[in-house]
Protein backbone atom coordinates (compact mmCIF):
# COMPACT_ATOMS: atom_id res chain seq x y z
CA UNK A 1 0.00 0.00 0.00
CA UNK A 2 1.46 3.14 -1.22
CA UNK A 3 1.79 6.42 1.83
CA UNK A 4 -0.66 8.90 1.46
CA UNK A 5 0.98 12.17 0.42
CA UNK A 6 1.82 14.93 2.86
CA UNK A 7 0.20 17.88 2.54
CA UNK A 8 2.11 20.86 2.48
CA UNK A 9 2.89 24.66 1.45
CA UNK A 10 5.46 27.23 1.26
CA UNK A 11 4.97 30.28 3.35
CA UNK A 12 2.27 28.39 5.51
CA UNK A 13 2.37 27.10 9.52
CA UNK A 14 2.25 23.40 9.87
CA UNK A 15 1.79 21.66 13.20
CA UNK A 16 3.84 18.71 13.47
CA UNK A 17 4.61 16.04 16.12
CA UNK A 18 7.19 13.45 16.53
CA UNK A 19 6.96 10.33 18.92
CA UNK A 20 9.24 8.47 20.56
CA UNK A 21 9.04 4.40 21.12
CA UNK A 22 7.29 4.11 24.28
CA UNK A 23 10.21 2.08 26.43
CA UNK A 24 12.50 5.59 26.15
CA UNK A 25 12.73 9.41 27.31
CA UNK A 26 13.85 11.35 24.72
CA UNK A 27 15.20 13.86 27.10
CA UNK A 28 16.95 12.45 30.19
CA UNK A 29 19.55 14.91 31.02
CA UNK A 30 20.13 18.60 29.88
CA UNK A 31 23.10 17.92 28.21
CA UNK A 32 20.43 16.00 25.53
CA UNK A 33 17.82 19.08 25.09
CA UNK A 34 21.05 21.24 24.32
CA UNK A 35 21.57 18.81 21.40
CA UNK A 36 17.85 19.11 20.41
CA UNK A 37 18.16 22.73 20.53
CA UNK A 38 21.20 22.69 18.02
CA UNK A 39 20.03 20.27 15.70
CA UNK A 40 16.57 22.68 15.41
CA UNK A 41 18.82 25.28 15.00
CA UNK A 42 20.80 23.95 11.98
CA UNK A 43 18.10 22.41 10.24
CA UNK A 44 16.21 26.05 10.40
CA UNK A 45 18.81 27.77 8.97
CA UNK A 46 19.80 24.68 6.35
CA UNK A 47 16.27 24.10 5.16
CA UNK A 48 15.04 27.75 5.37
CA UNK A 49 12.14 26.61 7.83
CA UNK A 50 11.14 29.30 10.80
CA UNK A 51 10.37 27.73 13.67
CA UNK A 52 7.46 29.55 15.13
CA UNK A 53 6.99 27.71 18.12
CA UNK A 54 7.86 23.74 20.12
CA UNK A 55 7.29 21.55 22.86
CA UNK A 56 9.32 18.88 24.34
CA UNK A 57 7.97 16.27 26.09
CA UNK A 58 9.62 12.96 27.39
CA UNK A 59 7.51 11.07 24.57
CA UNK A 60 7.13 13.35 21.85
CA UNK A 61 8.21 16.94 20.00
CA UNK A 62 5.41 19.57 18.95
CA UNK A 63 6.38 21.97 16.39
CA UNK A 64 5.02 24.76 14.92
CA UNK A 65 7.18 25.13 11.32
CA UNK A 66 6.80 27.28 8.44
CA UNK A 67 8.85 26.40 5.03
CA UNK A 68 9.90 29.73 3.72
CA UNK A 69 10.38 28.90 0.00
CA UNK A 70 9.72 25.33 -0.69
CA UNK A 71 7.32 23.01 1.13
CA UNK A 72 9.39 20.11 0.42
CA UNK A 73 11.52 22.24 2.92
CA UNK A 74 9.50 20.86 5.96
CA UNK A 75 9.64 17.52 5.51
CA UNK A 76 13.36 17.52 4.87
CA UNK A 77 13.84 19.79 8.06
CA UNK A 78 12.09 16.86 10.30
CA UNK A 79 13.59 13.79 8.44
CA UNK A 80 17.05 15.88 9.32
CA UNK A 81 16.13 16.34 12.87
CA UNK A 82 14.31 12.89 13.80
CA UNK A 83 17.97 11.17 12.10
CA UNK A 84 20.24 13.18 13.35
CA UNK A 85 18.54 13.29 17.11
CA UNK A 86 18.55 9.21 16.28
CA UNK A 87 21.88 8.77 15.82
CA UNK A 88 22.84 11.04 18.75
CA UNK A 89 20.73 9.33 20.91
CA UNK A 90 21.75 5.99 20.28
CA UNK A 91 25.10 6.89 20.65
CA UNK A 92 24.51 8.64 23.39
CA UNK A 93 23.09 5.17 25.02
CA UNK A 94 25.23 2.85 23.73
CA UNK A 95 21.95 1.60 22.25
CA UNK A 96 20.26 0.92 18.96
CA UNK A 97 17.35 0.41 16.99
CA UNK A 98 14.50 3.21 16.28
CA UNK A 99 13.00 5.47 18.87
CA UNK A 100 10.59 7.18 16.69
CA UNK A 101 7.06 5.79 16.33
CA UNK A 102 6.63 5.77 12.40
CA UNK A 103 6.17 8.59 10.38
CA UNK A 104 5.59 12.45 11.45
CA UNK A 105 2.14 13.90 11.60
CA UNK A 106 1.41 17.28 10.24
CA UNK A 107 -1.23 19.50 9.77
CA UNK A 108 -1.50 22.75 7.51
CA UNK A 109 -2.58 26.08 9.66
CA UNK A 110 -5.06 27.74 7.80
CA UNK A 111 -7.73 30.18 8.52
CA UNK A 112 -7.69 32.92 10.72
CA UNK A 113 -6.58 32.32 14.68
CA UNK A 114 -5.36 28.70 13.89
CA UNK A 115 -1.63 29.52 14.89
CA UNK A 116 -1.86 31.64 17.99
CA UNK A 117 -4.50 28.70 18.61
CA UNK A 118 -2.06 25.89 18.15
CA UNK A 119 0.44 27.78 19.92
CA UNK A 120 -1.77 28.43 23.23
CA UNK A 121 -2.53 24.37 23.04
CA UNK A 122 1.21 23.67 22.77
CA UNK A 123 2.05 26.06 25.96
CA UNK A 124 -0.76 24.34 28.13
Amino acid sequence: MTRLTRLSAAAQAHYVVLRSVPEISLIPFDKNIEKLFQIFSDGSRAYNTDISAFAVFTDQIHLLLTPREKAEDLSRFVQQLSRLYSHYFNDEFSRNGKIWQGRFESSLLQGKGRLLAATIYMEC
